[in-house]
């Protein structure tokens, strides 16, 4: 008998159309799965997306628990996770990481955690199958985070860092080498960090990840920019090769949308390039009647960004999102960093 495949979901009711709509995926490309379970973190969606969500489950016959927000923040040390009310105000993306202990069944000793944005477009058995070589935590790499941004944070060229959107957890790992309660030391020391989680993940399970490769977080800008390109524009270090993510183009298993010009596969009018894979699910999905959202941040930037990748040749317009993309993650850090010094 294969190993199990676990997932882990996290939502509000602002997203749970779109997790909704990744759940159907992932259902739908591992019906060959002999077990298959969902979790999913329930931060007040309504009882409409909750049976919606719920009916998917049981059209593929695979079990789902929901386990509530408030059920984490009463019950673990998740509740000393700090309530930032500055720049980049918290959210709730940290949930995640305090299940270990007392709330997920002793049984799931593997689980996948799969951010909403996202479409599964194949098996997720290899992971559950995968030697992960004693590490805590499964991560791939981040591809818009630049060298300038590493050093400004405090990372070493020869660090690898990790988006924080997709996450295979190895619970007895995780909970007995006392990650929660160091990321929540890590949340409260004074410093914060424009990327909430992000940032904080990299940092704690420095030399704990084992890499999945760009298969399992098939980041949107694959998909608009041959990798030769944005190889060419970037230059990033400890970054997968030419290779790599070329065969991963040919055959992604998890597509992780991020935001694109400041918009989402599913806002009207989007430039998304992964919104006719959203698309192909949401239409035959329990939101196939859903009106398209409002477009995304609408601010002049953006709006000037989006024309400019509907008129210019692709390398240009790499390099100008390049140069706003990293001014605008530097600039955030720099707003974190002196709003803490505000607060104090």
């Amino acid at each position: 008998m294969t190993h199990p495949i676990y997932v882990l979901y996290q939502s509000d009711d602002n997203y749970a159309q779109h997790m909704g709509v990744s759940i159907y995926s992932m259902l739908e490309n591992n019906k060959d799965a002999e077990v298959l379970e969902v979790f999913v973190i329930d931060d007040h969606i309504s009882e409409d997306n909750k049976e919606k969500i719920s009916s998917l489950a049981s059209r593929y016959g695979r079990k789902l628990t929901w386990i509530t927000s408030d059920l984490i923040r009463s019950t673990t040390i998740a509740s000393e996770w700090p309530k930032y009310s500055s720049f980049r105000k918290n959210t709730n993306c940290y949930l995640k990481y305090f299940i270990f202990d007392g709330i997920l069944d002793s049984k799931v000793d593997r689980i996948m955690y799969i951010d909403a944005d996202s479409i599964v477009s194949g098996s997720l058995q290899p992971l559950f199958e995968l030697d992960m070589q004693g590490k805590a935590i499964g991560m791939t790499r981040c591809c818009l985070v630049t060298d300038e941004y590493r050093k400004a944070i405090g990372f070493g060229q020869e660090d690898s860092y990790y988006n924080a959107g997709m996450n295979l957890f190895d619970s007895a790992a995780w909970r007995d080498r006392k990650y929660p309660e160091k990321l929540i030391r890590k949340a409260t020391e004074g410093r914060m960090y424009s990327t909430v989680d992000q940032d904080l993940l990299n940092f704690v399970v420095r030399g704990d990840v084992i890499d999945l490769g760009c298969r399992y977080n098939f980041q949107c800008m694959h998909i608009a920019f041959k990798h030769p390109m944005y190889s060419k524009v970037y230059r990033p270090t400890h970054y997968y090769s030419d290779e790599e993510v070329e065969e991963a183009t040919r055959s992604p298993v998890i597509n992780h949308f991020l935001r694109f010009a400041g918009m989402n596969p599913w806002n009207s009018k989007s430039v998304h390039p992964c919104r006719e894979m959203y698309e192909a699910y949401r239409s035959t999905s329990p939101w196939k009647d859903a009106e398209p959202k409002p477009t995304g941040n609408n601010g002049y930037k953006f709006r000037i960004s989006r024309i400019l990748y509907r008129v210019l040749p692709r390398s240009i317009y790499l390099r100008i999102f390049k140069r706003f993309h990293n001014k605008y993650l530097i600039s955030s850090d720099k707003k974190v960093k002196e709003a803490v010094l505000i607060e104090k």
